[in-house]
């Protein structure tokens, strides 16, 4: 266009949403993410520099949050270690802050800040699962519950769907429509689901479900003239 402020309408290709990069060989070769992983370094010490520092601001800004992968987890020690250079970064770009504890870390979103896929937010679910963390919380505090040493939970799949039970009949009222009139296995299944994807817990196996730490971090409860079966707990 020959004239300065005409307007012109780009249309993207989607090519524009990416970030080209070469790798060492060929990627059918490949059998997991991690093997593009290392392929980012592959002449490089992958445990050091800048390789580790870019690693370790994947893990956490990528996911809910960073759960230590057992004692020796050389990324979450190296995170332990220099708390105070990423917790300045966490300040300053996102105007938040990063809580580390003994198996985890998570990012403290501020709630001024217009992020997308957080826990809270505003669908239903969400607010379904915090009340589930809310009563393993209180399970865990009358000792009925009892974290390991990783500071998770490993329990029975029904015992969580009983406390999914609890929860339905204790705040059901509150809920939507859509969960309200949901049956018993499919708002499990849903739930469930919707846990595993924000870190709070574990799928073991069709049995066993393993809570995770950061379902510690959260609680929440309906306010006091809430006209449900909460004041009966």
């Amino acid at each position: 266009a020959t004239e300065p402020e005409t307007e012109v309408l780009y249309e993207s290709t989607g090519l524009s949403r990416y970030f080209a990069r070469n790798f060492s060989q060929n990627i059918l070769s490949y059998q997991s993410w991690r093997d593009l992983e290392q392929d980012e370094g592959f002449d490089l010490d992958p445990d050091r520099g800048a390789l580790r520092r870019h690693r370790v601001y994947r893990r956490l800004f990528l996911s809910p949050a960073l759960l230590a992968e057992g004692s020796e987890d050389q990324d979450f020690l190296y995170l332990k270690n220099f708390r105070a250079m990423f917790q300045k970064d966490v300040e300053e770009l996102l105007g938040s802050g990063l809580h580390i504890h003994k198996s985890c870390a998570v990012l403290m979103l501020n709630a001024e800040k217009n992020f997308k896929d957080t826990l809270p937010d505003q669908k239903v679910i969400s607010g379904i699962a915090i009340q589930v963390c809310t009563e393993l919380r209180s399970l865990v505090e009358t000792g009925a519950l009892t974290p390991g040493l990783d500071d998770g939970i490993l329990i029975a799949r029904d015992r969580l769907e009983r406390v999914i039970d609890t929860c339905r009949e204790r705040y059901g009222t509150g809920w939507s429509k859509e969960f309200r009139e949901l049956t018993v296995d499919k708002l499990y299944q849903e739930l469930i689901s919707y846990m595993a994807g924000f870190s709070l817990l574990e799928i073991v196996n069709k049995q066993e479900i393993r809570i995770l730490p950061p379902a510690g971090k959260v609680s929440g409860d309906y306010p006091e003239d809430f006209g449900g079966k909460k004041d009966d707990k």
